[in-house]
């Protein structure tokens, strides 16, 4: 059976470590990895950054863990304006793309999603 992590964020610079801190907890409680552990935390603080960054408003953030995958998905209650006006914005891709199998963005008219899914199957380093 899964398990699955909620957490309601305030719109605030301090989200993304508070994120990072909660999901660290809850993943060290699932028997994750030390490597895991920080994996999780970096593609966590990524997306909940990216939303901080680009929207107005609370995110969301929910992460489900089955025996050999973690999804995590962050929502935003409005578009996100992604930056890409720095050659730093293009870093958090670069990382998503190297830590995940695969990560997207969806978007409706009132919110944007985006999420990501780690492989805790094979471990990327010690």
């Amino acid at each position: 059976m899964p398990a699955l992590l909620t957490v309601d964020l305030e719109w605030a610079a301090i989200a993304p470590t508070i994120a990072r801190r909660i999901v660290a907890t809850w993943a060290l409680g699932q028997q994750s990895s030390d490597a895991a552990i920080e994996d999780i935390a970096l593609v966590v603080s990524e997306l909940v950054t990216r939303a901080i960054d680009g929207a107005r408003g609370d995110p969301h953030l929910e992460a489900e863990r089955t025996a050999d995958e973690l999804r995590i998905r962050v929502s935003s209650p409005e578009r996100l304006d992604l930056p890409t006006s720095s050659p730093l914005d293009a870093i958090g891709p670069l990382v998503l793309a190297a830590l995940c199998t695969e990560w997207g963005v969806d978007t409706t008219a009132e919110t944007t999603t985006q999420w990501a899914h780690l492989d805790l199957a094979v471990p990327r380093r010690d």
